[in-house]
């Protein structure tokens, strides 16, 4: 199985950028190195959708919850995986990320009675340690605000085909 080469990634010093045209492509597994050596959840710019169908095969055996931010049970939703370790992808997320989430993408955890918590709103979540978030965009060109990019700006991809 094969991935698409992530064209330009903002991934700190590594280059991601094609050297001789396109059909490059990086594996699974470098792939999930990435995602797993980050300190930040990855956004990724898809508006051909291609990262969004790879991580829904990707994490399908482990019960993956796709969400939009538009969803009535948005929050329900996120609580649940985050407290049970389920994965979750935010999809169609915009150029502005509710407040919400803040605690989640940088990663805030804190113990309280001796069991990893987050803070999500006003609630306290149990935190699992075998939680994974995913968000993806279909805008073309998104420009975040440096108060979001700081947020997962080491984990920007661009997946769109060029």
């Amino acid at each position: 199985m094969w991935v698409p080469r992530f064209v330009e990634a903002l991934l700190g010093s590594l280059s991601t950028t094609p050297k001789s045209g396109a059909g490059q492509v990086i594996t699974v597994d470098e792939v999930n190195c990435l995602f797993s050596n980050t300190r930040r959840w990855p956004l990724m710019v898809d508006p051909q959708g291609q990262a969004n169908k790879w991580i829904r095969n990707m994490e399908k055996p482990n019960n993956l919850h796709v969400i939009k931010p538009s969803d009535s049970d948005f929050v329900r939703t996120l609580e649940n995986c985050i407290q049970f370790g389920t994965p979750v992808l935010l999809e169609n997320v915009g150029e502005e990320l509710d407040a919400l989430l803040e605690p989640l993408l940088l990663k805030q955890t804190f113990k309280e009675a001796g069991t990893l918590c987050v803070k999500l709103g006003d609630s306290v979540v149990e935190y699992s340690p075998d939680f994974r978030f995913f968000l993806t965009t279909k805008l073309r060109n998104p420009h975040y605000l440096p108060e979001i990019a700081v947020k997962v700006v080491s984990t920007l991809l661009n997946c769109r085909v060029s």
